[in-house]
């Protein structure tokens, strides 16, 4: 195998590494700016294939028609592992989103629990002042 493409694989491969396992100061930090990461994550994945589209290219000794299939071969592969890695994020976002749901829902029956147990008490308050007052 060439060295021109070994090279550009390393470094296309590397970039998506990077880019898929990004890991910056907002990640750690829980707010609703996550989009920014997804746009850092598309931004570096477009700017590493370019960069091992263009490698591949200028650095291949191959016929180019050799180096287009390489190319195309590395290019569905890479297509295919985005496919699995946006499958596995949705299915991790979707457990999330259930896990939540059943959260919220957990600690909304704590406080009805709560108030309605507050509101017996209240009730057995009032009437026994109530029997109280009557028997005064």
């Amino acid at each position: 195998m060439d060295q021109g493409l070994k090279l550009a694989g390393r470094i296309f491969k590397f970039i998506i590494k990077k880019s898929i396992n990004m890991k910056t100061g907002e990640d750690k930090m829980k707010n609703d700016g996550k989009s920014g990461n997804t746009s850092r994550i598309v931004g570096s994945l477009v700017a590493g294939a370019a960069v091992g589209l263009a490698a591949g290219i200028l650095l291949a000794p191959e016929k180019g028609k050799k180096t287009r299939a390489k190319l195309m071969d590395d290019a569905k592969d890479l297509t295919n592992k985005l496919k699995d890695k946006a499958n596995d994020f949705k299915d991790k976002a979707s457990n999330f989103k259930d896990q939540a749901s059943d959260h919220i829902e957990e600690k909304a029956n704590e406080i009805k629990d709560k108030a309605n147990d507050l509101k017996d008490k209240a009730s057995d308050g009032i009437d026994a002042v109530t029997a109280n007052l009557k028997s005064s």
